[in-house]
């Protein structure tokens, strides 16, 4: 099993770059999408929800992202606003 996974988030409306970071493959991915939050500097709203895609389907919160990844070294996710 990999050490670590290269993930990369982008955001459409994000500052400063996209999230670039490695993460456990345990990683839950409620918690890279947390990441991601923090790393774009946004705020939860009450009428919003944020969650991450990958290749344009929206990935379950109780995934790891080494499941994400299926045995891939990197993954690239988008973080998406609802």
């Amino acid at each position: 099993m990999q050490a670590s996974i290269s993930v990369i988030v982008t955001f459409a409306y994000g500052y400063g770059g996209p999230l670039d970071r490695d993460f456990p493959p345990d990683t839950s991915i409620s918690a890279v999408r947390d990441a991601a939050i923090n790393h774009f500097r946004l705020a939860s709203e009450p009428a919003s929800a944020f969650y991450l895609t990958d290749r344009d389907q929206r990935v379950s919160e109780t995934a790891t992202i080494g499941e994400v990844a299926g045995g891939a070294p990197n993954v690239l996710l988008k973080l998406v606003q609802s």
